[in-house]
């Protein structure tokens, strides 16, 4: 619990990040700062690998994007077909902050942790936030 709570039970708040580097891992651990809203942010954790998949060109988005391939299949419990499913892949986004290039991990097994974030067509993603070569 951060001290900066006071014990106060904060479901979200508002997040500075101090970045270091550990073991080969691009990490950036969270440090509250004052409760915002009461919607969670949940981190999660995954294996697999990255792969840069080429958009179909009817959709017109560019040219590709990162997909994360699971090493087992995932149950996604809020999908845009309202009901888990389980998925094999989701489309995964770098930090904004551009801390870590996703292009260094193409084709690498690795360790992802981030939050769920929505794409096209509400389809939903994995917003990075850390990442090491297994």
């Amino acid at each position: 619990m951060c001290s900066k709570c006071k014990g106060i039970l904060v479901l979200a708040a508002v997040f500075i990040p101090v970045i270091s580097f550990t073991a080969g891992a691009y990490y950036k651990s969270l440090t509250c700062m004052k409760p915002l809203v009461d919607t969670a942010l949940r981190y999660h954790t995954f294996k697999g690998t990255i792969k840069k998949d080429l958009i179909p060109p009817e959709l017109e988005l560019g040219d590709y994007w990162y997909n994360f391939y699971f090493d087992e299949p995932y149950l996604l419990e809020e999908s845009s077909v309202g009901r888990p499913i389980y998925v094999n892949s989701l489309q995964i986004a770098e930090p904004t902050d551009g801390f870590f290039n996703l292009e260094d991990f193409i084709g690498k097994h690795v360790q992802v942790s981030g939050n769920f974030g929505w794409g096209y067509a509400e389809s939903t993603t994995i917003e990075s936030i850390a990442i090491t070569e297994l």
